[in-house]
């Protein structure tokens, strides 16, 4: 597998293109969360932060999505 800087770059990416997120409300998979898949069209209405939500276990450099309820 190559490392993420080594990966071609998505120019121009479709709505229906997935990524993979961690799902800290849910802890099925683990007490840190579920590692879950998110389409980017349903992205429309997030904002990204650096800051990690209040019960979000703390994680250093990553970018926290969060989508308002």
């Amino acid at each position: 597998m190559a490392k993420i800087s080594e990966l071609e770059l998505l120019a121009v990416p479709a709505p229906e293109d997935t990524f993979e997120v961690l799902d800290v409300s849910d802890t099925s998979m683990a007490p840190t969360g579920t590692n879950k898949k998110v389409a980017l069209g349903a992205l429309v209405s997030v904002f990204v932060s650096t800051e990690a939500p209040v019960e979000a276990p703390s994680r250093d450099g990553l970018l926290w999505i969060v989508v308002p309820e």
